[in-house]
């Protein structure tokens, strides 16, 4: 699975065209003792790699992500196919060109992160196997991994513009599955209260940590992490968008139905006339 020696450098800008037939996906793995991935993922530089058996269905302008395969095991950056054939080596294996997109990601997800992320979790990459250099990728895989890898690195979200880097909780990791919470049953404390499911708020916490890093209010972007230090670490609000308050039973609630706000947005929220996230934020943007 090592790099071949031929370099050639392209100074020509990424080439990106997208037609009806929707790009294929795919991953190819290197080694990080026998590949310098600092040294080669240079955007518009081009190597050769070389497989004793290439996939099936290889196209030019496939999309491809580098994957740094022994230890450790993380995602370190993009490229594109040039061509899936330019002949053997000496060793009888098959050559292919790839073009790189990105320098080496600043933030690398590893194995054990990836593995957490909804539908790239089943991915081929990801198991084990035969020491394979290339291996592909479904559609859905291909995009929630850019999708992923976006938010984590916000400078590829210029590499593939046709997909959509949505914070969504299509790829927002779920640390314990699908999990949901039943909430909005009286209690009596002093008062008659709407219960709040504890755990729910938590792993929606942990959630957008695991996908970004932080806990960044959806409405203002406020961080508490990066305005107070280590007193700030992990903390925020989470913001119920159907409020509890409206219903009269017990309701499921998903991650999704949930939102990350700081503590003055979340009173805005809540202050009468109620608002939401969208029409706070187009407040505070008028300001």
């Amino acid at each position: 699975m090592q790099l071949a020696f031929s370099v050639v450098v392209y100074f020509t800008g990424y080439w990106e065209s997208i037609t009806n037939n929707p790009p294929n996906y795919w991953v190819i793995r290197g080694r990080s003792d026998q590949n310098d991935w600092e040294r080669m993922l240079v955007p518009g530089k081009s190597n050769h790699w070389h497989s004793a058996k290439l996939p099936r269905g290889l196209e030019s302008g496939d999309r491809i992500f580098c994957w740094e395969s022994g230890a450790p095991r993380r995602m370190v950056g993009l490229a594109e196919l040039v061509s899936p054939n330019t002949g053997q080596n000496e060793d009888g294996e098959t050559l292919f060109e790839v073009r790189y997109l990105t320098h080496r990601f600043a933030v690398m997800p590893t194995i054990k992160e990836l593995r957490q992320v909804p539908v790239v979790e089943n991915a081929s990459f990801l198991k084990l196997g035969p020491a394979t250099t290339i291996l592909n990728l479904t559609q859905e895989q291909g995009e929630a991994l850019y999708q992923f890898l976006s938010v984590r690195n916000p400078d590829c979200a210029r590499i593939w513009p046709d997909i959509v880097a949505d914070l969504s909780a299509h790829f927002l990791p779920d640390l314990d599955g699908d999990f949901t919470a039943l909430e909005g049953a009286s209690g009596r404390v002093d008062h008659l209260r709407r219960e709040r499911s504890r755990e729910l708020v938590d792993r929606k916490k942990r959630a957008v940590l695991m996908a970004t890093n932080r806990l960044e209010c959806e409405a203002c972007g406020f961080d508490f992490a990066g305005v107070y230090g280590p007193r700030g670490s992990n903390f925020c609000e989470v913001h119920h968008l159907q409020p509890l308050s409206d219903v009269h039973s017990e309701v499921e609630t998903l991650l999704e139905d949930l939102a990350i706000v700081c503590s003055n947005c979340h009173r805005m929220l809540h202050r009468e006339p109620w608002t939401d996230i969208p029409g706070l934020r187009a407040s505070l943007q008028h300001s």
